[in-house]
């Protein structure tokens, strides 16, 4: 009776476990799923997606400038005062800044997000844009990228930068702490290429960007006086370059503004 139950247990084994094996060949297809919202790394290297590209180093730019780097930055400097009550807007307020609470966490995340993307959607335009060094659309994405290292280096005493293998996404993470200076530094180089870029493709907008951020960026590394005067008055007086924001969306909302008018 015992060696029958055993040979019968067994039996039940063997049979759960092919069943088991059956269910998994069936329901194997089932757990490789897609997100329909977005595209594989290894898609967006085609000449179709260049504005949705474009629109995304934009967009993730203007969603950062506004908060937290104005925001929140704002608060910090007393360049804006605020009554809104969170506890870590108070003491933010108070410019106690804490590297594991929200405020802290979203200025670095979200420039850092920014930053990634001019720099990786510049990378792609050099070979998938036809003439990419007279190209204004790699001008922008240049230009928006080295804003990026400038709120970087004007919101944080010291910042790691990664990249990102644009054929494969794997995150290449930086090994070395930089400077402001050295993050300004950075972004001279990247509106330098901007600036001849625009020039050749005859992009004044693009160009005079490109001269402002130069004008920051050397104003923020000091000492650098005559850069700054050759960059900024080469820009005309009514120059301007306006970040669009829409209430069609949370992310797309003028935090500031809609914070301070109630």
């Amino acid at each position: 009776m015992t060696r029958h139950t055993l040979r019968r247990s067994g039996r039940v084994l063997a049979l759960a476990s092919m069943a088991a094996l059956a269910a998994c060949s069936v329901t194997e297809d089932l757990l490789q799923v897609e997100n329909p919202t977005e595209l594989p790394i290894s898609e967006l290297q085609q000449t179709a997606l260049i504005n949705a590209l474009i629109n995304g180093v934009v967009g993730d730019f203007t969603h950062m400038y506004d908060d937290p780097f104005i925001w929140q930055g704002s608060m910090f400097t007393d360049e804006q005062v605020t009554g809104i009550n969170w506890e870590q807007t108070a003491r933010l307020n108070l410019r106690i800044v804490q590297f594991n609470e929200g405020p802290t966490d979203a200025m670095f995340s979200q420039i850092s997000r920014a930053l990634r993307q001019g720099e990786d959607v510049s990378e792609r335009f050099r070979t998938l844009l036809t003439s990419p060094n007279s190209d204004a659309r790699l001008a922008k994405t240049l230009a928006f990228a080295g804003y990026s290292y400038i709120a970087m280096g004007e919101a944080m005493c010291e910042a790691v930068v990664s990249r990102v293998d644009i054929n494969t996404g794997v995150v290449i993470f930086g090994d070395k702490l930089l400077t402001p200076s050295e993050l300004f530094t950075t972004a001279l180089g990247h509106f330098a290429e901007a600036i001849t870029i625009a020039t050749a493709a005859g992009d004044n907008t693009m160009l005079n960007l490109a001269r402002v951020g130069t004008a920051r960026a050397a104003l923020n590394l000091g000492g650098q006086a005559a850069a700054v005067i050759a960059a900024a008055s080469a820009v005309p007086a009514n120059f301007r370059y306006e970040l669009e924001y829409s209430a069609t969306t949370p992310r797309e909302q003028n935090t500031l503004y809609a914070r301070v008018t109630g």
